[in-house]
């Protein structure tokens, strides 16, 4: 049978476990046996470490084109340094933007990526079945390149005045896929029997005059 000190301290049960006990002296004169626990038990719970929840991973869901838009349509953008342009829509990326050309010969706009909800699709279509894309346009391709940092800003005396922008060059990589797409599509614009009339629309940039009500346009 446990002593009353042990029964009290719940001592005989840890000595049956294999845990260490030490003894501690009260200020009344009773000896009492105390097991030594690890430094983990006697932390805050809030100190303890919790296993981390495991994240469900969710593959990206490529988002769904409009009903009324559909390879060849023309669309207007509008927003960007070629808002109002009007251009011809050719594929959705795996990004999710819109791939379109103005032709550039035509309204100066190049191959270039639109988010769809920037676009207003038209009634105009042109049968673009025949134009293949480049397979090396895809988004790592249209994505910026950062520009090295200057010396500038390592050096303690450098002047952040006297850094110069550097302005954007075209490749010949990317004048040679543009003349690639754009001829297939003026090639395409050319089969139809309403060419001048195509042309002159995709020339003229979109705008509202006075009198036009945006809510009761029929594009």
């Amino acid at each position: 049978m446990p002593s009353k000190a042990e029964a009290s301290s719940g001592a005989h049960k840890f000595a049956k476990s294999g845990v260490k006990l030490r003894t501690v002296k009260a200020k009344n004169g009773t000896v009492k046996k105390i097991p030594i626990l690890p430094k983990s038990a006697y932390a805050l719970a809030t100190e303890r470490r919790r296993p981390k929840p495991v994240l469900r991973k969710r593959k990206p869901k490529q988002l769904k084109l409009k009903k009324n838009l559909s390879a060849g349509a023309v669309c207007i953008i509008l927003a960007g340094s070629h808002k109002g342009k009007r251009v011809v829509f050719l594929k959705q990326m795996p990004s999710g933007t819109c791939l379109v050309t103005g032709p550039y010969k035509l309204n100066g706009c190049p191959v270039r990526r639109v988010p769809q909800h920037l676009m207003v699709t038209t009634s105009l279509k042109i049968d673009i079945s025949g134009v293949k894309v480049p397979a090396n346009m895809d988004d790592k391709y249209f994505s910026k390149k950062k520009a090295p940092k200057s010396a500038a800003k390592k050096t303690k005396d450098g002047d952040i005045f006297e850094e110069v922008k550097q302005k954007y060059e075209l490749t010949e990589q990317r004048k040679q896929d543009q003349n690639t797409v754009d001829s297939q599509v003026m090639a395409a614009i050319s089969a139809t029997k309403e060419k001048a009339l195509i042309c002159a629309y995709l020339n003229k940039p979109f705008e509202l005059t006075r009198g036009m009500l945006p809510h009761k346009l029929k594009f």
